[in-house]
This record gives structure tokens, sequence and C-alpha cells, in this order.
């Protein structure tokens, strides 16, 4: 009887400390949390992002003007995709600053969740001194991310390619296209810096991401031709960095 004890007990703590080795290990920094960000709709883990939405809050990325539309931007496609995530984040809410609370907010209305405006009025109960904000999302439709004017700035740009890396999908990187006539607006200082940001962002993405690059290739051929000359030369240069960055990898690996 104290054999098979002491085997159940050894077999309890082998079973334990295997799945402890499986658990991925909490986000220790920023550089780790983006890189898992920027590449999650490859392998998406719906099941961490409450801890990712923790993170970000203890990085202090929920309060960086800089990250919070993009964070706002994957935050909604993942949501969008798991309705279920909504609802955790929505419990989440409740404990962070008050300062960090509209990024959440924000996502929770643009992921396009059915049950926003019962979640946010609920919010607006559990959070009084936010209930002013609560009240007026949970009373109105939000747009689609892929219909904010490009106009209003660099964040519309930034949620957009945020909402691309939470699902891959083409239409975040098909609205920052129609940017790239904007370059050369005259008389237009918000156009023109959309429009360079949109061509920037392309290929700098394109870089990074070999799904930006094929769908930029795609579209040469089915973008009116303003479009299509500077996707040309965004999959050009795109192309260039990308047998330069190999030959420097080749160099250092010898």
């Amino acid at each position: 009887m104290r054999t098979l004890v002491a085997l159940l007990a050894c077999l309890a703590a082998s079973l334990a400390a295997s799945l402890a080795a499986a658990a991925p290990a909490p986000f220790a920094s920023g550089p780790e949390l983006g890189k898992w960000v920027t590449f999650y709709y490859l392998k998406p883990e719906p099941a961490r992002a409450v801890e990712a939405i923790a993170a970000a809050s203890r990085l202090g990325l929920m309060k960086d003007g800089k990250s919070s539309p993009s964070l706002i931007g994957f935050l909604s496609g993942v949501m969008r995709k798991e309705p279920a995530v909504a609802r955790e984040a929505a419990s989440k809410l409740v404990s962070l600053p008050k300062a960090e609370q509209p990024v959440l907010a924000l996502s929770l209305w643009y992921s396009g969740h059915p049950d926003t405006g019962k979640l946010l009025a609920g919010l607006a109960r559990s959070v009084p001194e936010q209930k002013e904000m609560y009240d007026e999302l949970s009373q109105k439709a939000a747009p689609q991310l892929d219909q904010i004017p490009l106009e209003q700035g660099p964040w519309v740009l930034d949620a957009l390619w945020g909402n691309f890396m939470a699902t891959g999908d083409e239409r975040p990187v098909l609205r920052v296209m129609t940017a790239l006539p904007w370059v050369d607006a005259q008389g237009d200082k918000a156009k023109a810096l959309a429009g360079g940001a949109a061509r920037w962002s392309l290929t700098s993405n394109a870089v990074r991401h070999p799904r930006v690059l094929a769908i930029c290739k795609a579209q040469v051929r089915k973008q009116p031709k303003e479009v299509s000359v500077a996707l040309a030369e965004i999959i050009r240069n795109a192309e260039q960095d990308l047998k330069a960055k190999a030959g420097a990898e080749r160099k250092d690996a010898k």
C-alpha cells in the first residue's frame, strides 16, 4: 500500500512539473510582449489575452500614447475573433488604473462584440467614476476600424496594423493602401502625413510579415494606377531590404 501511495505521489509530482513546464512563462518585458502581439495571428493564443492586458498595464504600455492605438486595434481584433475574451477583459477592466481603462473600453467598443452595450453598461455601474465614458460608448455603435478617416492622424494607421497583427486579415492592409496617393497632397498636411506614414508602414511590415508582402503583390494589378505604382515601389524596397538582411545573416553565420 505504501508503495502504491508513493508511486501515485511520484506520478502527481511528475504531472505537476510537466504542466508547469508546458505553461508559457508570464510576459517579462515590453519586447517579449511586443513580439507576441506582432506575430499573434500566426499562432493565436486567446487564453493569454487577459494575461497580456495585465502585462501591458504592468509595463506602462496602456498609458503610453504611442502604444495605445496599436493595443486598441490588436485587442479589438482578438475580441472579435474570440468573443469570450471580451467578457474576460471586461471583468479585468474594473481592476485597471483609471488612466488605463479607456484603452480596454475602446478595444471592447471597436470589437463589434454583440454584447458590447451590455458589458459597457455593467462597467458603468461597477466603475462609477468612469460612468460618463461607459454610458456614452454603450449608447452608440462603434465604426469599423477600417472606416475611420485616415486623416484623423497616425493613430488610425497604428490601430489598423494592431488589428492586422491580431487577425492576419487583409482588410486593414487594404485600408492603409488607400492613403498611398496622398504623399504628394498639396495644401493638406493631414493627408500628406498619412500618405507618408502609410508608405513607410507598408514597407516595414512587408519586410517583417511575408503575409503583408503577399497582399501587396496580389494587389498591384487590382488597385488604381496611383496606388499600384506606389505598391510596386514598396515591394521593390521591401525585397531589397530582405535580400540585404539575408546577406547579413549569412555573413554572421560564417
